[in-house]
């Protein structure tokens, strides 16, 4: 029976918050994106509620993907039962103040009676590669293209205002709420936050064992690697790339990039640089 070996793992803050987390254990990977609400509310603690989130989903699932007696979807109903009553409990505390539910993408692996299963919500990424060397994608589409749109726009008031892209970012304020309000709507884009409405949208797939060689799941703030920055050519140069442990080595040459377009004129983006991180395993005979 073949079970998961951790091959690299990396989880580094763009700037002075982690919004990220990572975890792993002998038959699972994982990758959470926090996000923060639209108003910005910070009442939990941290230095972000969407940190707050993020590090608490990462506790809970931590322990409960442990136990292969419930579904990821059964254990992410748990996993945010617990954290909504956290968030409730603090938000009684602040009268006046309304939900500003931070929310996630998340990428799960996990092995399971005799397959390998994964899930997926909002834009996180996750990647399998078979032994044959075919490469299986789970990826958010409807973000993108939105993100795609936003961007677009940024670079348009950008000439239309004789400015950088980096100090255009402010004029697209209205787009990205749009955006943002199409969260968890049918026709937007699903992501997990604590009410869990998102989970029955997650994309959930099964896979053989014994066929696959490798897996990987990452935020979107590293998958920009190939994405934004083109550092590589495909994905199976960049799950070489992570096999051959250099995870760190990825985010290293991505701030190296950012530094060196301050301006996003090079790369236009929303932020100067974003939370990065990813895992990657392998597979071994027990």
């Amino acid at each position: 029976m073949e079970i998961l070996k951790l091959i690299d793992a990396v989880c580094l803050a763009g700037s002075n918050k982690n919004e990220d987390s990572i975890g792993y254990g002998k038959d699972f990977i994982f990758v959470i994106d926090g996000a923060t609400g639209l108003r910005g509310v910070n009442i939990m603690g941290m230095r972000s509620d969407a940190e707050w989130f993020s590090k608490r989903l990462a506790e809970q699932l931590q322990v409960y993907l442990k136990n292969d007696n419930w579904s990821i979807q059964e254990i992410l109903y748990m996993s945010l039962k617990q954290i909504r009553e956290e968030y409730f409990a603090v938000l009684q505390k602040h009268p006046g103040i309304q939900p500003d539910y931070p929310s996630a993408g998340i990428v799960i692996f996990r092995e399971r009676n005799g397959y390998l299963e994964s899930f997926r919500l909002g834009d996180c990424v996750g990647v399998v590669r078979y032994k044959s060397g075919k490469i299986a994608l789970m990826k958010e589409e409807n973000l993108v293209k939105l993100d795609k749109y936003a961007i677009q726009c940024q670079v348009q008031m950008a000439k239309m205002n004789g400015i950088s892209v980096r100090e255009a970012r402010p004029l697209i304020n209205d787009v990205l709420i749009k955006n943002r309000d199409k969260l968890n709507t049918p026709g937007g884009y699903w992501i997990l936050e604590p009410q869990g409405v998102g989970i029955p949208y997650g994309e959930y797939r099964k896979f053989d064992l014994g066929k696959i060689e490798s897996v990987s799941c990452m935020s979107d703030g590293y998958f920009a690697a190939l994405e934004v920055y083109k550092m590589m050519k495909n994905y199976t140069e960049f799950q070489d790339i992570l096999i051959n442990g250099g995870c760190a080595k990825v985010v290293k040459g991505m701030f190296t990039i950012q530094e060196n377009d301050k301006d996003f004129n090079k790369y236009p983006r929303f932020k100067f640089r974003d939370d990065a991180s990813a895992v990657v395993a392998k597979f071994k005979n027990k």
